[in-house]
């Protein structure tokens, strides 16, 4: 049967990679050729969430 793997995020990596945030990290996983849920939001402040 065909199967999915979405990326949500990175528990351990070493080095770093110079990633410093949630969606940087994500982006760097789709560069990876990882597929991530489709709907994503980088908000500025609470009141955008």
């Amino acid at each position: 049967r065909p199967l999915a793997f979405y990326a949500y995020g990175i528990a351990q990596c070493e080095p770093h990679h110079g990633l410093a945030s949630m969606h940087e990290s994500l982006h760097w996983l789709t560069q990876l050729g990882f597929e991530i849920a489709e709907r994503q939001f980088l908000c500025s402040s609470i009141e955008e969430v």
